[in-house]
């Protein structure tokens, strides 16, 4: 419980104290200067000593007794609490339970980990009007972004398609113009050959040459019709290509103006996309909104400890505000009885603490006292010694 660890201001040392360190510094001081035997000095300096622990004793008694009365205040503030009427304990239970109430919000808001960082709350204070439009620009941004992507996706598609339609159709024109040349030297062969039987065997070639023309013309026309349709098809794969090329370059500057305008919004606001934005936004709505409901709960907290405390000095309690730090013992007496045997227990060490510095001081005393009787040249300074020991101890 460390609300029952208050003290109280320490009391200034009574006179006594001061007359037993003047005495011991006189006492040093004539230490210095004497001409007696060395086991008188001895004495005297273990004498001093003596005196020196007594007075630390006497010190830590005090601090004892002092804490000892205000533990035994505060049990005698339990029984009162206890002793106070039933007709009037509604009322007091019921200030001490929103207490109670209020403690608990206000640790559970102080206890609560924040989702954003400091400079991240700072910045969306500082614009926090301009932030949903600030959201709302770069939603559009990514989606604008997202569409020109896409589209680019597309015409690069586009683009590839057709290179490698105008691909085949350079590979078809490069094996027609082969099979030209083959066709052409099959002609000239067997027109050689038509011709040789004709001068040579005058067998007759008309019909064989007429085929052999007619299948030349026919591949001719063939080789020259799919030629066209492939220069027409080239020309057509290279208009759509460059018509491809000239779309992309227009969309490739829209997409890199958007997506400059998204780049710098994530960097302005520390951020990644839109989406985290909005996160960081809501976590500082729910924030402020925590803020608020805690400083409300501080001031309903601020009126309901001073009637707390108000109602509690109506019976004279040694300590009435310790309570607003434990308010649930006042109407749990389960609670009270844990307070009470705490105090009890602190009591008991304080009780034995007492005693035992009691004892130990009467024992340096006598050995003080022993001292002085061999040494009867300095009765009166050691005599004046133990009457401010025992005037010290008396005041404890």
């Amino acid at each position: 419980m460390r609300f029952w660890k208050r003290r109280k201001k320490a009391k200034e040392q009574p006179e006594a104290k001061q007359n037993i360190e003047d005495v011991l510094e006189h006492l040093n001081t004539r230490g210095a200067y004497t001409d007696s035997a060395e086991y008188k000095r001895q004495a005297e300096h273990e004498m001093l000593g003596r005196c020196e622990e007594i007075i630390e004793a006497i010190r830590e008694l005090e601090e004892a007794k002092s804490e000892y009365r205000i533990v035994t205040d505060y049990l005698n503030d339990i029984q009162k609490i206890r002793n106070i009427p039933k007709e009037t304990q509604e009322d007091l239970h019921e200030v001490a339970g929103n207490v109670a109430k209020l403690n608990k919000a206000r640790d559970q808001y102080l206890n609560t980990a924040q989702k954003i960082s400091d400079a991240q709350f700072v910045q969306m204070q500082q614009e926090e009007d301009e932030i949903p439009d600030a959201i709302r620009r770069l939603e559009a941004n990514e989606a604008y972004e997202a569409a020109i992507r896409r589209d680019m996706n597309y015409l690069e598609g586009e683009k590839q398609a057709w290179v490698y339609c105008m691909e085949e159709v350079k590979e078809e024109m490069h094996h027609l113009r082969i099979f030209s040349y083959v066709l052409f030297s099959v002609f000239i062969v067997l027109m050689a050959v038509i011709l040789v039987l004709q001068g040579v065997k005058n067998v007759d070639t008309k019909l064989m040459f007429t085929l052999l023309v007619s299948a030349a013309a026919i591949g001719g026309f063939f080789l020259y019709f799919r030629q066209q349709r492939d220069i027409d098809q080239l020309k057509r794969c290279e208009a759509n290509i460059n018509g491809a090329i000239i779309l992309l370059n227009k969309i490739k500057f829209k997409y890199v103006n958007t997506k400059n305008a998204v780049d710098y919004a994530c960097e302005k606001y520390h951020v990644h996309n839109s989406k985290e934005l909005t996160y960081i936004w809501e976590q500082y709505q729910d924030a402020v909104r925590e803020k608020e409901k805690y400083l409300q709960t501080n001031e309903e907290l601020d009126y309901y400890n001073s009637r707390l405390v108000r109602r509690l000095k109506d019976y004279q309690l040694y300590d009435a505000k310790v309570w607003t730090g434990n308010p649930e013992a006042i109407y749990n007496d389960k609670e009270m009885v844990e307070v009470q045997h705490n105090l009890i227990a602190r009591r008991q060490k304080l009780r034995e603490r007492i005693e035992y510095n009691t004892k130990n001081i009467l024992n340096m005393r006598k050995e003080v006292e022993e001292i002085a009787a061999s040494q009867k040249q300095m009765v009166p300074e050691l005599k004046e010694i133990i009457d401010s020991i025992d005037s010290l101890s008396s005041q404890s």
